[in-house]
C-alpha cells in the first residue's frame, strides 16, 4: 500500500500499486503495515510527527536526502543506498 499527499500522484497507479490519499488513508495503511517506509519529504510538508506518532509501535523506515540530518539527531532509522 503507498499514500501521497500530491494531487498528482493520488488515485493513479504507478509499478502496479494504486497511490492513495495520505490525508485519508495513513492510518489504516500504518495500522495494517508491519514496516513502513517513509521519505523524508513528511520534514518537508509538516506530517513528520503525525507518522511518527501512528506508526510509534512500527518500524519506521525514512529514505531520501530531506531527512538525512533529522534522522541522524532524532535517532531514527534511515535507508540511503548512496551514502556513507
Amino acid at each position: 500500500m503507498c499514500t501521497d499527499l500530491n494531487p498528482e500522484n493520488i488515485n493513479k497507479t504507478k509499478y502496479g500499486v494504486e497511490i492513495l490519499d495520505g490525508r485519508k488513508h495513513n492510518k489504516t495503511v500504518i495500522r495494517r503495515s508491519d514496516i513502513i517506509v517513509v521519505t523524508g519529504s513528511t520534514i518537508a510538508n509538516g506530517t513528520f510527527k503525525e507518522i511518527m506518532d501512528m506508526g510509534a509501535d512500527k518500524r519506521l523506515i525514512f529514505y531520501g536526502t530531506t531527512i538525512a540530518g533529522i534522522a541522524a539527531l532524532m535517532g531514527v532509522e534511515r535507508f540511503c543506498p548512496l551514502a556513507d
